[in-house]
Order: C-alpha cells, then sequence, then structure tokens
C-alpha cells in the first residue's frame, strides 16, 4: 500500500513535469524566429580591452585632461567610445551618439572616470547620419558642449 502510495505520487511528479516541458517547448515555438532588435546589439561594453585595431578618431583638450574619441574593431563591427586620460578627481566621462544626422545626442553613456576611463563603445554605420562625440563633465546629469568635447565624428 505504502509503495502504491509512492508509485501514485511519482506518476504526479511525472505527469507535472512533462505538462511543464510541453509547456515550455510550447512558448519556446511561439517566440518568432527572428533576429534581435540592432540596440541590443549596438553596445560593446569594455572596448578598450575586447577590441582590436584600436586608434584615436577626434581629442580635445579640456582643463588639463584629454577627451578622445576612439575607434576599433570588436567581433564583427567597428565601434566608436570616448576616453578621459589626465581625469581629475570628480570627472566624469559622457559618450553621445547620434543616430539621425541633427548632431544631437539620441543616446548617452556616462562613466565616472576614477573607476572607467573609457565609456562602452557604440556601433558605426555606414550612414552619415550616425556620428559621436566625447566630453568631461562634473555631473552625471551634464552634456557635452562646444568647450568640453570633441568634435562630431
Amino acid at each position: 500500500n505504502r509503495h502504491e502510495k509512492r508509485e501514485k505520487g511519482m506518476s504526479a511528479k511525472i505527469r507535472t513535469s512533462g505538462f511543464l516541458a510541453g509547456l515550455v517547448t510550447l512558448t519556446a515555438l511561439a517566440v518568432p524566429l527572428t533576429a534581435a532588435p540592432a540596440e541590443a546589439r549596438s553596445w560593446v561594453d569594455r572596448p578598450e580591452t575586447t577590441c582590436t585595431d584600436l586608434r584615436t578618431v577626434r581629442q580635445v583638450a579640456v582643463n588639463g585632461r584629454t577627451v578622445e574619441l576612439r575607434a576599433g574593431v570588436c567581433g564583427d563591427g567597428t565601434y566608436g567610445w570616448g576616453r578621459l586620460r589626465g581625469f581629475k578627481r570628480g570627472d566624469y566621462l559622457r559618450f553621445e551618439v547620434d543616430l539621425n544626422g541633427d548632431r544631437r545626442p539620441d543616446l548617452a553613456k556616462v562613466r565616472r572616470a576614477r573607476f572607467h576611463n573609457h565609456t562602452p563603445g557604440y556601433r558605426t554605420h555606414w550612414s552619415e547620419d550616425r556620428a559621436f562625440r566625447a566630453c568631461v563633465v562634473i555631473r552625471p546629469t551634464s552634456k557635452c558642449n562646444h568647450s568640453n568635447s570633441t568634435a562630431w565624428w
């Protein structure tokens, strides 16, 4: 009798497991088999250490600091990012991305220079609409302007 109860309990567990496996399979099939949005693949986290063919494409001196706009090959594409040399306590590095050609930032990443002297990188594009610039700011909410940033690239 005790043996029968254990078998019935296991049978219920097996049925539940089977049901859940079927549900997971059904759910997986319901997801469309399309590529992830381009935005999801556009950023690379640590380009200074994970990319090759690194180069500085723009730079500007700002009050004893050097703000650089960098580029390099990361995986199968070219990316741009910001780097700050000679930073001071309290400095932040901001990297702005223009996606539509109006030379206003559509996307931005800000890093505290003391912890990361470079920003994540964003994938370049054949269109002249896409452009990047980098700047040094003293508040994480401040933006790039003509006196603290590289030219757009």
